[in-house]
């Protein structure tokens, strides 16, 4: 979806952004693919990118923005996608399957979407505590934990009828750092504190500043079309 909807836009990937300095008359943004200068930039990297400071800003950011940050750290949710060669085990399309587990929270264990879509997958969904240590432990061991939840549904029938499986790696990614950005409790305004405008050139946008619809990829679309509507305003472009 994403890459559709940027299809025609002049997109430079692999370029990660390094420092924005918003000092002198344009705002110069470096990256890997050298440096640009602009009337604005739009930041939509996540609050865990922010919060390591992997991007430097100059001036800093305010006080208030920074402490919104660190009070909306990621959380995880990562997904264990496993394809299977068309047997369904009896479950239906677009439903969860879940079951009871012996640890007290946080609990090692993983629930399922069945069959999205009618695909022949299911995707297994772990987090908290032990989603970001399962990320530590990589790939494979995600993926023999979600087979071997559900070696014990339903027996040998799993292995007979397994592909082939994958691990989203969220938590470890430099570029992500998590799956989307969490309030602490207590801190239920840090997402309206975070969306305060900065100085009228540097914008920022994206999951953890898209009100109900935080968490989601169509959040941060539309977070971000928002942000960009009020940098058009704010220079006159529309």
């Amino acid at each position: 979806m994403v890459a559709r909807f940027g299809a025609d836009l002049p997109v430079t990937l692999n370029a990660p952004v390094t420092a924005i300095d918003d000092t002198g008359p344009s705002v110069r943004i470096e990256s890997a693919a050298g440096s640009i200068s602009a009337k604005a930039v739009i930041v939509t990297v996540s609050t865990g990118v922010l919060a390591a400071e992997t991007i430097r800003f100059t001036p800093g950011l305010p006080d208030a923005t920074l402490g919104a940050i660190g009070n909306m750290p990621m959380g995880l949710l990562a997904k264990v996608p496993l394809l299977f060669d068309g047997y369904h085990f009896g479950l239906k399309s677009n439903e969860w399957l879940a079951y009871k587990v012996p640890e007290e929270m946080p609990a090692q264990a993983c629930y399922f979407l069945t069959w999205p879509f009618n695909m022949d997958l299911m995707v297994g969904l772990v987090g908290g505590k032990f989603g970001w240590e399962l990320s530590a432990a990589g790939p494979d061991a995600a993926v023999d934990f979600a087979l071997g939840e559900l070696r014990k549904i339903f027996g040998e029938k799993v292995d007979q009828h397994f592909i082939k499986g994958d691990f989203t790696n969220w938590a470890y990614d430099p570029l992500v750092r998590g799956s989307y950005a969490s309030e602490r409790p207590g801190f239920h305004g840090a997402r309206a504190a975070m969306a305060e405008p900065l100085d009228g050139r540097v914008y920022l946008a994206g999951e953890a500043l898209a009100g109900k619809y935080s968490v989601t990829c169509g959040g941060a679309y539309m977070s971000g079309e928002r942000v960009a509507g009020d940098v058009m305003a704010a220079l006159g472009a529309g």
